[in-house]
């Protein structure tokens, strides 16, 4: 594996880590190795550490993890070392974790979106139609990919993955004017009838009162465009969603985002999909509390009680000008990191995990929360239960009540997490919503041993959380819903 290979996710964003890697003596910035890795001067320094050491050294951590040193063809190759890809650092260009699903090692895809209509003797077509969106996927060299129909929401997903959003380091800010830079470097790895995805996608920036002229002739040519554009060549928006108006008196469904002064309208299909399918982000968002999300003050992140909203719509021109979204997908969101967050305890979750210090990631799947392969969250280089640190740590958000076949089924992925070496911290959070708190997190590796212990105990003595390798027994008698 050649180091000047990126993940997916680093490619995604400027990185804010600068970390090195010491070869023969010499260290050599990770930047270096990922720009030129076989200019002369690095290509000397591995060949001598390669005769002399027989590795180099990736000092992403305080305690130097050792990489391969690789022959071929002439040249040298760094490769990290067996079973060590999770414990470098979740910034370093060597960092791999196979229990993420598509995680950094995933090979470079060229994808494809077209617009794709629901069959008319389909099932519920009038409530779908165009809200399927067919995907091709398949290597840079193959001529005919494969194709395979995604809904926006998975298009959300996949678009929020790439961007690494779902990811959170310790070193990372992140505000709306981030998150749309994100966005679009992600949209680079997406292309529509050989049209990258970049083109067709419209992300409002920051709304700043000396840039609103800006911003309003940029919405302005964006509208215009799709005017100007065929109905089946699909355009996606995205934004935080301000609120959501019922169609009344003649007057259409409205959505009005953020950055934006004037609405966008919805059309019946749209509306029936996002109050039935994404009625659980609405009712557990701001817009179902009746009060607007806080801001965070002078850098600092503030708990807010409900999740934000961000909306990804499939648009056109409207019948009567404007825009027009024929479906659309709600994702709540964590309103000062923007990582997904589908509760007031994922938001509380989140913020303890920031205000701790870590560096954690979220992994989303479109399986039922019972049939996941793999834990919703992961933690980076913490203390297991036992003191040792660990590469990760999974994080489980439990209801008290819970059926016992979700409950075996969860208990068998903390079991075949802990063959792993994974440990599972389970929160199951109860007594009043605004008195609630999350319970002491895994403690992290940099922590003391002795106040690592402490911090054990705590979590041992708590009645709502537990932290062990495999499945907790202290949960296991809880009363089905």
């Amino acid at each position: 594996m050649a180091p000047a290979t990126p993940s997916t996710h680093q490619q995604a964003r400027p990185r804010t880590v600068s970390y090195t890697v010491l070869a023969g003596g010499e260290r050599v910035a990770q930047a270096q190795l990922r720009e030129g890795w076989n200019r002369p001067e690095i290509q000397r320094a591995l060949f001598a550490a390669r005769q002399c050491f027989g590795h180099a050294l990736c000092e992403c951590r305080p305690e130097p993890l050792k990489l391969q040193i690789r022959l071929r063809q002439d040249r040298c190759h760094l490769a990290v070392w067996p079973q060590q890809g999770p414990a470098h650092d979740s910034e370093c260009i060597f960092f791999h974790d196979e229990v993420a699903p598509g995680g950094s090692g995933a090979p470079r895809c060229t994808v494809s979106l077209a617009a794709c209509e629901t069959a008319p003797g389909d099932p519920g077509a009038a409530a779908v139609r165009g809200h399927r969106i067919a995907l091709r996927t398949g290597p840079v060299a193959a001529s005919e990919p494969a194709m395979s129909a995604v809904t926006i929401q998975s298009l959300a997903h996949r678009l929020w993955e790439a961007a690494s959003l779902c990811r959170w380091h310790s070193s990372w800010t992140r505000d709306w004017g981030r998150t749309r830079y994100q966005l679009r470097e992600a949209a680079t790895q997406f292309s529509t009838n050989g049209c990258p995805l970049e083109e067709l996608l419209f992300v409002p920036r920051p709304f700043r009162q000396g840039l609103a002229r800006v911003l309003n002739q940029e919405w302005e040519a964006f509208a215009r465009s799709l005017r100007a554009e065929p109905k089946d060549t699909p355009r996606l928006l995205i934004a935080p969603v301000r609120r959501v108006v019922a169609a009344h008196e003649g007057r259409c469904a409205a959505v009005f985002l953020r950055h934006l002064l004037a609405p966008i309208g919805l059309s019946p299909a749209c509306v029936d999909f996002l109050w039935r399918d994404c009625r659980n982000a609405l009712a557990n968002s701001h817009l179902a509390a009746g009060r607007p999300v806080k801001e965070s003050q002078g850098g600092g992140i503030v708990a807010p009680r409900s999740p934000e909203l961000v909306g990804f719509f499939s648009v056109e021109a409207g019948p009567r000008g404007g825009v027009w979204a024929r479906s659309g997908w709600l994702m709540a969101v964590h309103p000062s990191t923007y990582v997904p967050a589908a509760s007031s305890n994922m938001v509380m979750l989140i913020d303890a995990l920031v205000s701790g210090g870590h560096a954690f990631q979220h992994l989303p799947s479109g399986a039922p929360p019972g049939r996941r392969a793999h834990p919703d969250w992961l933690v980076r280089h913490v203390r297991g239960p036992d003191g040792v640190p660990v590469a990760r740590a999974a994080l489980e958000v439990m209801a008290r009540s819970v059926s016992a076949d979700y409950l075996a089924l969860r208990h068998a992925l903390a079991a075949r997490m802990a063959e792993q070496g994974i440990p599972t911290w389970v929160w199951t959070p109860g007594g009043n919503p605004s008195e609630r708190r999350v319970p002491p997190l895994p403690p992290p590796e940099r922590m003391p041993v002795d106040e690592a212990r402490q911090l054990m105990e705590q979590i041992c003595g708590s009645g709502d959380a537990d932290y062990r390798y495999g499945p907790s027994s202290k949960f296991a008698q809880r009363s089905p819903s």
